[in-house]
């Protein structure tokens, strides 16, 4: 099974208070980059993984990828009704 090994994300004003599950199943490693839509409370409503500064090419982790960035969980931010961002997901192998 693999990590997440890091996480680090472009969100002005906003921490992340629930980090996303771990990426499990799967025997690829990489780094994928998600561009976020965040809502006023902190959730967030659209992911789309791949964009630039994406290493990974499997269609599985990029999945992956998207899953966990949807399930993350933001402060809120009651003076934004949408905020575009961006979640990175370096997945790699245990050791």
């Amino acid at each position: 099974s693999i990590v997440i090994h890091k996480i680090t994300f472009q969100l002005k004003g906003r921490q992340i208070i629930e980090y996303p599950p771990i990426v499990t199943d799967t025997d690829k490693k990489g780094i994928v980059v998600v561009e976020i839509t965040v809502d006023a409370n902190g959730d967030v409503m659209k992911a789309k993984p791949g964009v630039a500064g994406t290493t990974a090419t499997s269609a599985i982790l990029l999945a992956k990828a998207r899953q966990a960035a949807l399930k993350t969980k933001f402060s809120k931010n009651l003076s934004i009704s949408e905020q575009v961002g961006t979640i990175t997901i370096a997945i790699d192998l245990k050791p």
